[in-house]
């Protein structure tokens, strides 16, 4: 978590960033340190209202958690600096890429038989996408559970 929170930042402060894959909220706390704003959601209910609480009681006010499915579209958020995932696919989901500024990073566990923590940089056209360590995350699964 802390070398995707690493690839994210690059160096640069964030304004706005969204964090797919809430679970318990740890990625979230570590992202409110380098971000202005956090947007997480979570597919999973029972684990996203323990994050929701953690959170608050930790007075990390400048976190916003939903439940939801976070392979869906997610216009309202745009323009993000950066957008982390917290589960691995093998498919890279382009759509995500058209919610970051320029110059912003999608970090993402990708890759069927084995998983690498991937970088995707969005140019003025298009995007670079850099492959980093082995790595290993829950499938990226899209629909919510309630409980």
């Amino acid at each position: 978590m802390a070398r995707s929170c690493e690839l994210a930042r690059a160096g640069s402060p964030l304004k706005r960033v969204l964090e797919i894959g809430t679970g318990c909220g740890y990625q979230a706390a570590v992202l409110s340190r380098i971000a202005k704003e956090v947007y997480s959601i979570e597919r999973i209910g029972t684990l996203l209202s323990g994050a929701r609480i953690r959170l608050r009681s930790l007075k990390y006010h400048n976190v916003r958690v939903k439940h939801g499915d976070g392979s869906e579209a997610l216009d309202s958020l745009f323009p993000l600096d950066a957008i982390v995932i917290a589960a691995g696919s093998s498919a890279l989901p382009e759509h995500l890429i058209k919610l970051l500024v320029p110059q912003g990073r999608l970090i993402i566990p990708l890759g069927s038989t084995k998983q690498y923590l991937t970088e995707v940089i969005k140019l003025e056209s298009g995007y670079e996408v850099k492959k980093h360590e082995e790595v290993s995350f829950v499938p990226f699964l899209s629909g919510v559970v309630v409980k």
